[in-house]
């Protein structure tokens, strides 16, 4: 089973926040599983920043944390350009669309994105365009920063609580992903 060490951490070089003490004595001496850093008892978003790595999980594992992610705010995208981004991404793990389809598809949500920011004067709005350009980004870029783009785009008032449920999902789909591919209840090496 892959553990996190504190050195592995120390290196990614984390905020201020915490002192290389503090990595130490929440990593241990034998280092953490994924769900023992997503159930540590720091900020979600923290926990999320440390797992959220090709070092730490499958990038296909990450592709499909980020499709969730973006799933789960494209609501706030009224003009449905985030759900056919989504759909695009869906497409393309599934193998039925290729890259360069993807990427079109990220092109056109980079577009809305320009177009709806443009037209929002509402908070609302102003999120739903962000919801637009955080689905290009999951689209086009399949990486470990489509967590905070997912939670930067649901409301403000409910960071915190966006980032408490991708925290959740990720172990669900962590589990889930290990027993498919592995057999097993958590992610292994």
């Amino acid at each position: 089973m892959k553990r996190i060490t504190a050195d592995m951490v120390l290196a990614w070089r984390p905020c201020v926040r915490y002192t290389e003490t503090d990595i130490r004595r929440l990593a241990g001496q034998d280092g953490l599983t994924v769900p023992e850093v997503l159930s540590l008892d720091i900020p979600p978003k923290h926990r999320l920043w440390v797992v959220l790595r090709e070092d730490v999980l499958p990038k296909v594992l990450l592709q499909i944390a980020a499709l969730s992610f973006a799933r789960h705010v494209e609501h706030l995208d009224s003009s449905g350009t985030a759900t056919r981004c989504n759909d695009a991404t869906e497409q393309y793990l599934a193998g039925t669309i290729t890259e360069e389809e993807l990427q079109s598809a990220a092109a056109a949500a980079a577009n809305a994105y320009a177009s709806t920011r443009y037209a929002a004067s509402a908070a609302y709005a102003d999120d739903a365009a962000d919801a637009s350009y955080a689905s290009a980004c999951y689209a086009a870029a399949h990486t470990a920063t489509a967590a905070d783009a997912a939670a930067a785009s649901a409301a403000r008032a409910s960071a915190y609580a966006e980032r408490e449920w991708q925290v959740t999902e990720l172990a669900r789909l962590s589990r889930l992903f290990a027993m498919f591919c592995f057999g097993e209840q958590e992610i292994v090496s």
